[in-house]
């Protein structure tokens, strides 16, 4: 559980990258070094990232509730990509298909901010694009 609630709140931290230039204290990623982070894009005007997401298994996607809300149906799901300038070839773009957000969500950062997106076709998953690791159950054993 608590592993899910940092990545919600380094998810979460794609909303105020977009008031704030930089991260406090942050630097930058080597290329591809989160492999299992993807970017939110609105398709209009022109590929504008609004949130992060990680992908859990090559069609399910966790982020934050209002990141779900925040999508408009004609959105990217991008997973691959290091720079928003400069698109390369590891990129693999998908559309939600489906979308699920925590049923006690009541909207904002707030509690239950948590949200599920199904893509429309398998990511492909490779040195650039994979999954996050989760704790299983034996490293609570």
């Amino acid at each position: 559980m608590k592993l899910i609630l940092c990545t919600i709140l380094f998810i979460g931290t794609a909303v105020v990258a977009s008031v704030v230039p930089r991260i406090v204290g942050g630097k930058p990623a080597t290329p591809h070094e989160f492999p299992y982070m993807v970017s939110l894009q609105w398709v209009e005007p022109h590929h504008t990232h609004f949130c992060g997401g990680a992908l859990l298994n090559k069609r399910w996607v966790l982020t934050a509730g209002h990141c779900v809300n925040a999508l408009t149906g004609n959105d990217d799901i991008v997973a691959g990509a290091h720079s928003l300038e400069n698109p390369d070839k590891y990129e693999q773009r998908r559309k939600a298909l489906r979308t699920f957000v925590h049923k006690d969500y009541s909207g904002g950062v707030a509690p239950h901010d948590i949200g599920l997106i199904y893509v429309s076709e398998p990511f492909k998953f490779n040195a650039y694009v994979h999954h996050l690791h989760l704790p299983s159950k034996k490293m609570y054993k």
